[in-house]
Protein backbone atom coordinates (compact mmCIF):
# COMPACT_ATOMS: atom_id res chain seq x y z
CA UNK A 1 0.00 0.00 0.00
CA UNK A 2 1.21 3.33 -0.69
CA UNK A 3 2.00 5.07 2.92
CA UNK A 4 3.23 2.39 5.65
CA UNK A 5 1.55 2.41 9.17
CA UNK A 6 2.57 4.63 11.43
CA UNK A 7 3.72 2.98 14.64
CA UNK A 8 3.36 5.51 16.36
CA UNK A 9 -0.45 5.42 15.78
CA UNK A 10 -0.43 1.42 16.54
CA UNK A 11 -2.97 0.02 19.61
CA UNK A 12 -2.59 -3.26 20.88
CA UNK A 13 -6.08 -3.60 22.93
CA UNK A 14 -7.27 -6.95 25.34
CA UNK A 15 -10.70 -6.32 24.45
CA UNK A 16 -13.44 -4.85 22.33
CA UNK A 17 -13.37 -1.33 22.39
CA UNK A 18 -16.86 0.15 21.85
CA UNK A 19 -18.28 2.15 18.91
CA UNK A 20 -17.63 5.87 19.42
CA UNK A 21 -21.09 8.21 19.77
CA UNK A 22 -23.09 8.25 16.61
CA UNK A 23 -22.41 11.59 14.42
CA UNK A 24 -26.14 12.63 14.80
CA UNK A 25 -25.29 16.04 13.13
CA UNK A 26 -25.04 14.70 9.84
CA UNK A 27 -27.28 12.14 10.07
CA UNK A 28 -30.32 14.39 8.89
CA UNK A 29 -28.37 15.33 5.59
CA UNK A 30 -27.42 12.08 4.38
CA UNK A 31 -29.58 9.29 4.66
CA UNK A 32 -26.19 6.86 3.82
CA UNK A 33 -24.68 7.57 7.48
CA UNK A 34 -26.50 4.78 8.89
CA UNK A 35 -23.76 1.99 8.54
CA UNK A 36 -23.21 2.06 12.68
CA UNK A 37 -26.37 0.39 13.28
CA UNK A 38 -29.68 0.69 14.25
CA UNK A 39 -32.33 0.84 10.81
CA UNK A 40 -29.92 1.04 8.18
CA UNK A 41 -27.26 0.17 9.93
CA UNK A 42 -26.67 -3.53 8.17
CA UNK A 43 -26.06 -2.00 4.83
CA UNK A 44 -29.42 -0.12 3.82
CA UNK A 45 -31.13 -2.96 1.64
CA UNK A 46 -31.96 -5.78 3.77
CA UNK A 47 -32.12 -6.45 7.77
CA UNK A 48 -29.58 -8.99 9.18
CA UNK A 49 -32.26 -10.42 11.70
CA UNK A 50 -33.85 -11.69 8.20
CA UNK A 51 -31.24 -14.41 7.56
CA UNK A 52 -31.46 -18.05 8.74
CA UNK A 53 -29.80 -18.69 11.20
CA UNK A 54 -30.40 -22.39 11.45
CA UNK A 55 -26.91 -22.85 10.36
CA UNK A 56 -24.98 -20.89 12.65
CA UNK A 57 -24.82 -23.62 15.39
CA UNK A 58 -24.41 -26.40 13.10
CA UNK A 59 -20.77 -26.06 13.61
CA UNK A 60 -18.16 -23.94 15.72
CA UNK A 61 -14.65 -23.62 16.64
CA UNK A 62 -13.21 -24.93 18.67
CA UNK A 63 -12.30 -22.67 21.67
CA UNK A 64 -8.56 -23.12 23.29
CA UNK A 65 -7.69 -23.70 27.24
CA UNK A 66 -7.49 -19.71 27.52
CA UNK A 67 -11.39 -19.91 25.92
CA UNK A 68 -10.40 -17.67 22.94
CA UNK A 69 -10.56 -19.56 19.10
CA UNK A 70 -7.60 -22.36 18.80
CA UNK A 71 -5.28 -20.12 16.93
CA UNK A 72 -2.38 -23.50 15.75
CA UNK A 73 -2.36 -24.77 12.07
CA UNK A 74 -1.91 -28.04 13.35
CA UNK A 75 -4.82 -30.09 13.10
CA UNK A 76 -6.85 -27.73 11.48
CA UNK A 77 -8.07 -30.12 8.76
CA UNK A 78 -9.13 -32.30 11.56
CA UNK A 79 -13.07 -33.00 12.50
CA UNK A 80 -14.11 -34.25 15.77
CA UNK A 81 -17.93 -34.54 17.25
CA UNK A 82 -19.13 -32.68 14.44
CA UNK A 83 -16.72 -29.48 14.88
CA UNK A 84 -14.96 -27.56 12.40
CA UNK A 85 -11.73 -26.09 13.47
CA UNK A 86 -10.05 -23.12 11.76
CA UNK A 87 -7.88 -20.74 12.58
CA UNK A 88 -9.14 -17.61 14.17
CA UNK A 89 -8.94 -14.20 12.83
CA UNK A 90 -6.12 -12.54 13.84
CA UNK A 91 -5.81 -10.14 17.35
CA UNK A 92 -3.36 -7.74 14.84
CA UNK A 93 -2.67 -4.22 16.09
CA UNK A 94 -5.40 -1.89 15.09
CA UNK A 95 -5.26 2.21 14.35
CA UNK A 96 -6.36 4.36 16.95
CA UNK A 97 -6.65 7.95 15.76
CA UNK A 98 -4.81 10.70 17.20
CA UNK A 99 -7.04 13.59 18.61
CA UNK A 100 -7.52 16.65 16.43
CA UNK A 101 -4.24 18.84 15.66
CA UNK A 102 -5.82 22.27 17.08
CA UNK A 103 -9.05 23.51 18.34
CA UNK A 104 -10.91 24.85 15.02
CA UNK A 105 -11.34 29.01 15.98
CA UNK A 106 -14.38 29.37 13.23
CA UNK A 107 -16.71 27.18 10.92
CA UNK A 108 -14.69 26.38 7.92
CA UNK A 109 -11.54 25.26 10.22
CA UNK A 110 -14.39 23.23 12.33
CA UNK A 111 -15.18 21.84 8.96
CA UNK A 112 -10.85 21.08 7.75
CA UNK A 113 -10.50 19.56 11.20
CA UNK A 114 -14.20 17.44 10.28
CA UNK A 115 -12.52 15.87 6.94
CA UNK A 116 -9.05 15.18 8.42
CA UNK A 117 -11.00 13.24 11.73
CA UNK A 118 -13.40 11.16 9.24
CA UNK A 119 -10.67 10.25 6.57
CA UNK A 120 -8.52 8.92 9.79
CA UNK A 121 -11.55 7.16 10.86
CA UNK A 122 -12.00 6.00 7.47
CA UNK A 123 -8.54 4.79 6.51
CA UNK A 124 -8.38 3.01 10.17
CA UNK A 125 -11.60 0.74 9.52
CA UNK A 126 -10.62 -0.11 6.19
CA UNK A 127 -7.43 -1.26 7.43
CA UNK A 128 -8.78 -3.44 10.20
CA UNK A 129 -10.71 -4.98 7.63
CA UNK A 130 -7.99 -5.86 5.37
CA UNK A 131 -5.13 -6.75 7.74
CA UNK A 132 -7.49 -8.75 10.33
CA UNK A 133 -9.93 -10.57 7.65
CA UNK A 134 -9.11 -10.32 3.66
CA UNK A 135 -5.71 -10.89 4.43
CA UNK A 136 -6.12 -14.07 7.00
CA UNK A 137 -8.81 -15.11 4.66
CA UNK A 138 -6.24 -15.26 1.86
CA UNK A 139 -3.12 -17.10 3.70
CA UNK A 140 -5.67 -19.82 4.20
CA UNK A 141 -5.38 -20.99 0.25
CA UNK A 142 -0.99 -20.70 0.36
CA UNK A 143 0.65 -23.70 -0.42
CA UNK A 144 2.03 -23.98 2.48
CA UNK A 145 -1.34 -22.77 4.80
CA UNK A 146 -1.97 -25.82 6.73
CA UNK A 147 -5.70 -24.01 7.45
CA UNK A 148 -9.03 -25.72 5.81
CA UNK A 149 -10.06 -22.53 3.62
CA UNK A 150 -13.65 -21.07 5.09
CA UNK A 151 -13.97 -18.87 1.93
CA UNK A 152 -13.23 -19.70 -1.41
CA UNK A 153 -11.14 -17.84 -3.32
CA UNK A 154 -13.82 -16.49 -5.71
CA UNK A 155 -16.06 -15.72 -2.83
CA UNK A 156 -13.02 -13.68 -0.93
CA UNK A 157 -12.85 -11.86 -4.32
CA UNK A 158 -16.62 -10.73 -4.61
CA UNK A 159 -17.03 -10.39 -1.26
CA UNK A 160 -14.00 -7.47 -0.68
CA UNK A 161 -14.19 -6.22 -3.89
CA UNK A 162 -11.27 -3.79 -4.85
CA UNK A 163 -11.09 -2.46 -1.08
CA UNK A 164 -7.46 -3.07 -0.95
CA UNK A 165 -6.60 -0.58 -4.12
CA UNK A 166 -9.36 1.96 -1.89
CA UNK A 167 -7.61 2.01 1.06
CA UNK A 168 -4.20 2.29 -0.66
CA UNK A 169 -5.84 5.27 -2.60
CA UNK A 170 -6.56 6.60 0.77
CA UNK A 171 -4.09 6.25 2.36
CA UNK A 172 -2.19 8.38 0.93
CA UNK A 173 -4.99 10.87 0.13
CA UNK A 174 -4.67 11.25 4.51
CA UNK A 175 -1.07 11.09 4.37
CA UNK A 176 -1.45 14.39 2.66
CA UNK A 177 -4.00 15.67 4.46
CA UNK A 178 -2.08 15.31 7.75
CA UNK A 179 0.56 17.27 6.51
CA UNK A 180 -1.43 20.37 5.75
CA UNK A 181 -3.99 20.12 8.50
CA UNK A 182 -1.46 19.94 11.63
CA UNK A 183 -0.49 22.70 14.01
CA UNK A 184 2.69 23.43 12.49
CA UNK A 185 1.57 23.97 8.95
CA UNK A 186 -2.01 25.04 8.91
CA UNK A 187 -3.16 29.00 8.61
CA UNK A 188 -5.61 30.93 6.86
CA UNK A 189 -4.70 30.43 3.61
CA UNK A 190 -3.58 26.21 3.68
CA UNK A 191 -4.88 24.37 0.77
CA UNK A 192 -6.46 20.85 0.77
CA UNK A 193 -8.94 21.29 -2.06
CA UNK A 194 -6.00 20.37 -4.67
CA UNK A 195 -5.08 17.24 -2.43
CA UNK A 196 -9.01 16.12 -3.11
CA UNK A 197 -8.81 16.83 -6.27
CA UNK A 198 -5.94 14.38 -7.43
CA UNK A 199 -8.11 11.34 -5.68
CA UNK A 200 -10.80 12.24 -8.50
CA UNK A 201 -8.77 10.32 -11.37
CA UNK A 202 -8.96 7.08 -8.73
CA UNK A 203 -13.02 7.43 -8.31
CA UNK A 204 -13.66 4.95 -10.61
CA UNK A 205 -12.62 2.19 -8.05
CA UNK A 206 -15.15 3.46 -6.16
CA UNK A 207 -17.93 3.32 -9.12
CA UNK A 208 -16.25 -0.19 -9.29
CA UNK A 209 -16.58 -1.40 -6.03
CA UNK A 210 -20.47 -0.27 -5.43
CA UNK A 211 -21.36 -1.65 -9.06
CA UNK A 212 -20.50 -5.07 -6.83
CA UNK A 213 -21.71 -3.80 -3.74
CA UNK A 214 -25.36 -5.42 -4.08
CA UNK A 215 -23.52 -9.01 -5.48
CA UNK A 216 -21.16 -8.70 -2.57
CA UNK A 217 -24.00 -8.34 0.02
CA UNK A 218 -25.99 -11.50 -1.44
CA UNK A 219 -23.39 -13.70 -1.37
CA UNK A 220 -22.71 -12.65 2.14
CA UNK A 221 -26.53 -13.65 3.21
CA UNK A 222 -25.88 -16.84 1.11
CA UNK A 223 -22.91 -17.18 2.83
CA UNK A 224 -24.47 -16.75 6.43
CA UNK A 225 -27.26 -19.53 5.46
CA UNK A 226 -24.61 -22.10 3.87
CA UNK A 227 -21.30 -22.10 5.33
CA UNK A 228 -21.50 -22.19 9.22
CA UNK A 229 -17.23 -22.35 9.71
CA UNK A 230 -17.45 -18.45 7.96
CA UNK A 231 -20.39 -18.11 10.43
CA UNK A 232 -18.31 -18.59 13.28
CA UNK A 233 -15.03 -17.33 12.00
CA UNK A 234 -17.51 -14.18 11.11
CA UNK A 235 -19.28 -13.88 14.21
CA UNK A 236 -15.76 -14.24 15.98
CA UNK A 237 -13.99 -11.37 14.21
CA UNK A 238 -17.51 -9.26 15.07
CA UNK A 239 -17.02 -9.07 18.39
CA UNK A 240 -13.78 -10.69 19.27
CA UNK A 241 -11.05 -8.93 17.42
CA UNK A 242 -10.47 -5.16 18.17
CA UNK A 243 -11.66 -3.03 15.99
CA UNK A 244 -12.06 0.82 16.10
CA UNK A 245 -15.59 0.17 15.36
CA UNK A 246 -17.14 -3.01 16.76
CA UNK A 247 -19.70 -3.19 14.19
CA UNK A 248 -21.04 -5.54 11.88
CA UNK A 249 -18.83 -7.07 8.77
CA UNK A 250 -21.65 -5.87 6.47
CA UNK A 251 -21.42 -2.28 7.89
CA UNK A 252 -17.18 -2.39 6.96
CA UNK A 253 -18.49 -3.74 3.47
CA UNK A 254 -20.14 -0.37 3.01
CA UNK A 255 -18.02 2.17 3.95
CA UNK A 256 -16.93 2.83 0.47
CA UNK A 257 -20.47 3.10 -0.52
CA UNK A 258 -20.69 5.84 1.69
CA UNK A 259 -17.65 8.34 1.44
CA UNK A 260 -18.28 10.01 -1.65
CA UNK A 261 -21.27 11.39 -0.05
CA UNK A 262 -19.60 12.16 2.75
CA UNK A 263 -17.19 14.23 1.13
CA UNK A 264 -19.98 16.11 -0.94
CA UNK A 265 -21.64 16.95 1.97
CA UNK A 266 -18.31 17.72 3.47
CA UNK A 267 -17.12 19.83 0.69
CA UNK A 268 -20.15 21.88 0.46
CA UNK A 269 -20.42 23.16 3.79
CA UNK A 270 -16.70 23.86 3.24
CA UNK A 271 -17.13 25.91 0.04
CA UNK A 272 -20.36 27.80 2.21
CA UNK A 273 -17.61 28.64 4.69
CA UNK A 274 -14.84 29.55 2.37
CA UNK A 275 -14.79 33.04 0.98
CA UNK A 276 -14.56 33.68 -2.59
CA UNK A 277 -11.22 35.33 -2.81
CA UNK A 278 -9.64 32.73 -0.97
CA UNK A 279 -7.42 30.51 -3.05
CA UNK A 280 -8.59 27.44 -2.15
CA UNK A 281 -12.39 28.22 -3.35
CA UNK A 282 -12.19 27.29 -7.00
CA UNK A 283 -10.36 24.32 -6.33
CA UNK A 284 -12.44 23.21 -3.83
CA UNK A 285 -15.65 23.82 -6.25
CA UNK A 286 -14.08 21.88 -9.24
CA UNK A 287 -13.32 18.69 -6.37
CA UNK A 288 -17.08 19.08 -5.21
CA UNK A 289 -18.19 19.34 -8.89
CA UNK A 290 -16.16 15.92 -9.83
CA UNK A 291 -17.14 13.69 -6.49
CA UNK A 292 -21.06 14.71 -7.17
CA UNK A 293 -20.85 12.78 -10.56
CA UNK A 294 -19.54 9.65 -8.68
CA UNK A 295 -21.98 10.15 -5.89
CA UNK A 296 -24.72 10.65 -8.68
CA UNK A 297 -23.83 7.57 -10.07
CA UNK A 298 -23.60 5.41 -6.58
CA UNK A 299 -27.12 6.91 -5.82
CA UNK A 300 -28.54 5.35 -9.03
CA UNK A 301 -26.90 1.86 -8.21
CA UNK A 302 -28.19 1.96 -4.38
CA UNK A 303 -31.37 2.78 -5.84
CA UNK A 304 -31.31 0.36 -8.57
CA UNK A 305 -30.81 -2.40 -6.03
CA UNK A 306 -33.36 -1.51 -4.14
CA UNK A 307 -35.75 -1.93 -6.87
CA UNK A 308 -34.24 -5.82 -7.35
CA UNK A 309 -34.68 -6.26 -3.56
CA UNK A 310 -38.33 -5.62 -3.32
CA UNK A 311 -38.60 -7.58 -6.60
CA UNK A 312 -37.28 -10.08 -4.99
CA UNK A 313 -38.90 -10.12 -1.67
CA UNK A 314 -42.35 -10.02 -3.82
CA UNK A 315 -41.31 -13.49 -5.58
CA UNK A 316 -40.56 -14.87 -2.51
Amino acid sequence: RLGPCDSDALLTTSSPKPPPPADDEWNDAMSLEDGGGGDGGDGRFFSMSSLSSSAISATRVRPDASGGLEDECDGADEESEGDVLVTAPEKAVVIEPPPPPFQPQNSREFLVIEILTTERTYVANLRCLVDTLLVPLKKQHAVNSSERPVLSQENISVLFSNVSEILSVNEALLTELESRISLEAWSDQQLIGDALLRLIPFLKMYRNYTANYEKAQFLLFDLEARNPAFVNYKRYWESEVPKLDMIPLLSYLILPVQRIPRYNLLLKDLIKHTDESHPDYSTLCKALEEMQLVAQYINDEIQRAEARAKIIELQN
